[in-house]
């Protein structure tokens, strides 16, 4: 399908210019040069990268990267850097050293402490901070989980509980508050715990799915192949079973883990980013990304497989590329040199793929994003409601997904697709506006004063609790649970979007639609999502008084100026085929209870 775009043609790194892929990366990226630092970690607790020296830590805030932004730098002993995160209000850095002692930094008072690991037989795998109401920091161990909770002064911490466990490798991402621990002979027995605002839910264990094939038996699973992704409010388990070229997808409910289904790999080593709700999947040894989008069944992928190409503005020249003038040139030659040498070289060995669209280039010590093309993903689409689907559900692009979507639209009438077809675009497009309007009523009852208000789990406010009672967490608080209550097969089916049953429990139903279907963001400005990001609740998917609605859905007045009067202005226009529109519009807001 042609789709008129109003971007300024942009040029691709690799392939040059006029090369067609569905994901990119934005040119220029953030690079850091820091003398003596040997690799960069991405925070994704605090959304900070940091760059360890011989005796400094140097931060920057990732949401809004620019090569002007000085770091922040906080002066640490010398030493080796096994692993650094900061708190998540910002004041204190802890920094592994060992793999027996943690050190910590408070950047306000100046103080210095230290945490040795509870068990001298143990040793620490790595550690987090939460938001937790129980703890502040967790230490994972070959022997277990170890809670701890800073003092009132921010000068030591407390042992507030621990949790005998095998562990032989940990997986976690604050996005999900997820912790996931292998154990066995294999590492295929998996654990996992949430630590939320609500308290810490411990979810039933599972064991890695492998073919039962004979080569099978002996194979060790490592964290190269399983990923934790947070996929349009729901949390999902991706394991690769690298002999049968599979992926495994498991979706974390409170009472079960659930296998979805499979998806085929094409090369013995893949890469996981998600962007904006879509699931990405880097084919590292041919070097191209298919994608997926996993709200309702597991179907293929919404796209050909293409390659992951860098592009820039039209003000930049870019290897593989002319600059259209003189005045757009503004790389010298060195930095052309640099440029094709490091920058262009797309999936790199000491490439890292941090959570969740994150890239970090080791050698060159540069940081990309990951994005999605919209319009290209929009022109190769042959499954025109199941676009305007996708489109709908985008965030981190809403004005260019409604652009698109009503473009789509004009389309498919101008072009007098099938009148089953349309309707059924209409039915996606009435829908995504009636889950529009009933998230906006949520919000409003939210932001009432009699809501109960949520703040961040401190150290100063936290109420004196002892081990939490997993079992009592309620399952029914959609401001703090981000894991479904049940499993069963009439709670998934209501999550489809073209599902027109509800749930009998009018709050859960509107919630879960926030969740799920409108997909609630912290910030719609990814600056903005930072510096909000620590007075925002528990779960990055909850309900917040920071929230705002990214809006991509299409309202009647939307229709009839910018779909049925454009075309009704074209002159070679089928007014039959244009009415007809109207009327399956009409049908599909009435059916959805539209007002007017």
């Amino acid at each position: 399908m042609a789709l008129t775009s109003s971007k300024k043609t942009r040029c691709m790194g690799g392939s040059g210019a006029g090369a067609l892929s569905h994901v990119y990366l934005q040119y220029p990226p953030f690079r850091c040069n820091i003398p003596g630092s040997s690799k960069m970690m991405y925070d994704d607790g605090s959304r900070l990268l940091l760059v360890p020296s011989p005796d400094k830590m140097f931060s920057w805030p990732v949401a809004r990267h620019t090569q002007s932004n000085s770091p922040n730098v906080t002066v640490v002993d010398n030493g080796p850097v096994l692993g650094a995160r900061f708190s998540l209000d910002l004041t204190i850095l802890a920094i592994q050293s060992s793999d027996c002692e943690v050190s910590f930094y408070n950047r306000e008072s100046g103080a210095k402490f230290k945490q040795l690991c509870r068990s001298r037989r143990d040793r620490i795998l790595g550690f987090f901070w939460t938001d937790c109401p129980t703890c502040d920091i967790v230490f994972v161990t070959t022997g277990g989980l170890e809670l701890f909770s800073l003092a009132p002064r921010l000068d030591a911490v407390k042992l507030v509980d621990v949790r005998p466990l095998q562990v032989s490798w940990y997986l976690y991402t604050h996005e999900s508050r997820l912790l996931l621990v292998a154990s066995g002979m294999h590492c295929r027995t998996f654990q996992c715990y949430q630590f939320s605002a609500a308290g810490i839910i411990r979810l039933p264990k599972f064991d890695a799915g492998l073919k039962k094939l004979e080569a099978n038996r002996k194979v060790t699973i490592g964290p190269e192949d399983v990923h934790i992704a947070t996929m349009y409010g729901r949390l999902y388990c991706l394991q690769v079973d690298r002999l049968s070229m599979e992926l495994n997808i498991y979706r974390f409910y409170r009472d079960a883990v659930v296998p979805q289904g499979t998806i085929p790999v094409y090369s013995e080593t893949v890469a996981f980013s998600v962007v904006d709700g879509v699931l990405l999947v880097h084919q590292l040894a041919s070097e191209v990304v298919l994608l997926y989008a996993i709200y309702a069944d597991l179907k293929g992928p919404i796209s050909a497989p293409l390659p992951l190409l860098i592009r820039g503005d039209s003000c930049f020249t870019m290897a593989g590329c002319e600059s259209s003038t003189e005045s757009n040139d503004i790389l010298d030659n060195e930095d052309m040199r640099t440029l094709a040498s490091s920058e262009s070289n797309i999936y790199g060995e000491n490439w890292v793929f941090a959570n969740p669209d994150i890239i970090l280039d080791q050698d060159h010590g540069i940081m990309w994003r990951i994005h999605l093309d919209l319009e290209a993903i929009a022109t190769s689409s042959s499954d025109l409601p199941s676009l305007l689907e996708f489109l709908q559900r985008r965030r981190l692009d809403a004005a260019v997904a409604k652009e698109l979507s009503m473009m789509v639209l004009c389309n498919m009438i101008m072009e007098k697709r099938p009148l089953l077809l349309i309707s059924e675009a209409m039915d996606v497009i009435s829908m995504a506006y009636s889950q529009f309007l009933r998230t906006r009523a949520t919000l409003v009852i939210a932001k009432q004063p009699s809501a109960r208000p949520q703040v961040p789990a401190r150290h100063d406010q936290r109420k004196k609790a002892g081990k939490e009672d997993e079992k009592d967490v309620p399952v029914s608080d959609c401001n703090t649970n981000i894991i479904p209550e049940c499993s069963d097969q009439a709670q998934k089916q209501s999550e489809n979007v073209g599902s027109s049953k509800r749930m009998s429990n009018a709050t859960v139903e509107q919630c879960k639609i926030a969740h799920e279907v409108v997909g609630i963001v912290e910030e719609t400005d990814e600056s903005a999502a930072h510096n909000k990001s620590e007075n925002s609740t528990g779960s990055p998917l909850s309900i917040s008084h920071n929230i705002s609605l990214a809006v991509t859905a299409v309202s009647p007045e939307e229709m009839y100026h910018h779909v049925f009067a454009v075309i009704d202005n074209e002159t070679d226009v089928d007014s039959s085929t244009l009415i007809a529109a109207i009327i399956q519009y009409l049908r599909s807001i009435r059916e959805v209870e539209l007002p007017g």
